[in-house]
């Protein structure tokens, strides 16, 4: 039998049941949308440098330097914003209006090195959309599989990495959602109980917008939210931050909501985000 952390090894560097798009630059990984065969886990490669168009992809020096470079590169990718697209058709003497939105999400994960180093893994994104509740949304592995650091197939793949953001795309300048939030919390549940509980401190998650369309996209900022561990259990109180860049690249921040939640063995946490007026 095969160690069982070979296998979550072997699903991210064979890749089986993932796939690239022809519209999609190497580094770029759709999700199926069925779920792995028994045995397996889904997980996005590391670091992103490893694709060829994505050499100068770090490693960074700081995690706010690995966002400012995944900005742009994620709301530049094909449909990350939301260009709404209409047709027209006659059907007698009526007209017949027909309006979507082909936007997508993307994903990533900034971690941390043993070297102290930041790194952006490879991007997911779902192989389909559900467009018919109007959310896009990207279930990014919660795994990263860096070759680097993963050598010993008895032991975790990801056991010397610490992660610090899942990193995703809003096609609109949206806040974060109580699924951004949720998936973030349990993610921290599972770690705080795992051999990251060492030095595996806190936890974040970002969602980059853009406020131009899909033939100009660009980095105009991002809603973050970031948790100890120690609190994803606990019934906490926290805000959301709102960056902004300008033309000359200057950030700002500030606080535009707050998140109350608690985690619920079993089930998905209770959350209730509240936005400043």
């Amino acid at each position: 039998m095969k160690p069982r952390y070979l296998r979550w090894l072997l699903a991210s560097l064979l890749a089986p049941g993932c796939s690239t798009h022809p519209e999609l630059p190497e580094g770029v990984l759709l999700i199926p949308e069925q779920e792995p065969k028994p045995g397996y886990e889904y997980a996005l490669p590391g670091p992103l440098r490893t694709a060829e168009p994505f050499k100068t992809a770090g490693p960074f020096k700081s995690y706010f330097d690995a966002v400012q470079y995944a900005c742009p590169v994620l709301m530049s990718l094909p449909d990350a914003t939301m260009t709404p697209r209409t047709s027209i058709s006659r059907r007698g003497n009526h007209l017949d209006v027909r309006t979507w939105d082909d936007s997508t999400e993307y994903c990533a994960w900034i971690y941390q090195t043993p070297q102290g180093q930041f790194e952006l893994s490879w991007i997911g994104t779902n192989e389909r959309q559900d467009t018919t509740k109007g959310r896009r949304k990207c279930d990014m592995p919660r795994r990263v599989i860096d070759a680097r650091y993963a050598k010993d197939p008895s032991l975790p793949p990801d056991k010397d990495i610490t992660y610090v953001l899942a990193v995703h795309s809003h096609p609109t300048a949206n806040t974060l959602t109580d699924h951004d939030i949720g998936y973030i919390l349990a993610l921290g549940h599972k770690l705080k109980g795992s051999f990251h509980s060492v030095g595996q401190f806190k936890l974040g998650i970002i969602a980059f917008f853009s406020n131009g369309t899909s033939g100009s996209p660009r980095c105009d900022g991002f809603f973050q939210y970031d948790i100890p561990l120690d609190e994803t259990d606990e019934s906490t109180t926290r805000k959301i931050q709102k960056w902004t860049v300008d033309t000359a690249g200057h950030w700002e921040m500030k606080e535009v909501a707050t998140v109350h939640h608690k985690y619920r063995e079993n089930s998905m946490p209770y959350i209730q985000i509240i936005e400043f007026p």
